[in-house]
């Protein structure tokens, strides 16, 4: 440390304390991670061939990441917002990707779940409202995300 008597005198000899990072919620992320590369490879190979092939190269990654941080904020939060983004993920890859149903119906039905799961009949139709609208706000980031992508790639080519 810096000695009291002289707070700004310059030591050559000091260094920061070692600070430990620990990260207690990478399985929460892992788990979300993979469970958003699954959704991926399964909403790229309900494509055609060259929609599919771009969907399979940038689409996983970014559900990945996306699943990751749902992950982290379920680990630090709870699974009250987690649980409809993990239903979002189900939902879109079993409608296509550019339906907002699946995403919406996928969403409410896992905030449903998760309310249900408390017991709570009040909790479970606020929770699915909450689903529905999170549903939708990550319908919108995909769909602006897959615009970009189909616009790059109109644009290379």
């Amino acid at each position: 440390m810096l000695p009291q008597s002289r707070p700004f005198a310059l030591s050559l000899t000091w260094s920061p304390p070692v600070r430990r990072i620990t990260w207690p919620t990478r399985e929460y992320a892992a788990a979300g991670a993979l469970l958003g590369t699954v959704a991926g490879l399964a909403a790229a190979a309900r494509h055609d061939l060259a929609a599919g092939f771009v969907l399979l190269l940038f689409l996983p990654p970014a559900l990945a990441l996306a699943g990751a941080l749902a992950g982290l904020f379920a680990a630090r939060h709870g699974w009250r917002y987690a649980a409809p983004l993990a239903g979002a993920l189900l939902g879109s890859t079993l409608l296509p990707l550019h339906d907002p149903h699946g995403w919406v119906i996928g969403a409410a039905l896992g905030g449903l779940l998760h309310g249900a799961r408390l017991h709570s009949f009040d909790r479970a139709v606020r929770y699915a409202a909450l689903g529905a609208l999170l549903g939708a706000l990550a319908w919108g980031l995909c769909a602006v995300y897959v615009t970009g992508l189909v616009t790059l790639g109109a644009g290379a080519g």
